[in-house]
């Protein structure tokens, strides 16, 4: 399960199976405020809003490789992909 932690401005993911512990995947200064968080697996990628930046960042699902996709975005709250 991955999650965004709004105030804290970060992206964490763990197993639902409770095998491993929280891991901490983008760290506050590349989310901006991180709020919806959409995920295309059979890509590896990791869609996020954020809505201080008013922008829509993509990253690997292991947190690497963090850009913009959209940087006009006017408060952007949700996202949805079709894969």
């Amino acid at each position: 399960m991955y999650w965004t932690d709004e105030e804290a401005g970060k992206i964490e993911r763990a197993n639902l199976d409770s095998t491993g512990s929280i891991e901490f995947l983008v760290s506050p200064a590349l989310t901006g405020a991180a709020y919806c968080l959409a995920l295309d697996i059979a890509a590896g990628k990791m869609y996020w809003t954020n809505t201080l930046g008013n922008t829509i960042r993509l990253a690997n699902l292991n947190g690497t490789s963090v850009e913009d996709v959209v940087s006009w975005a006017s408060l952007p709250y949700g996202a949805a992909l079709e894969p």
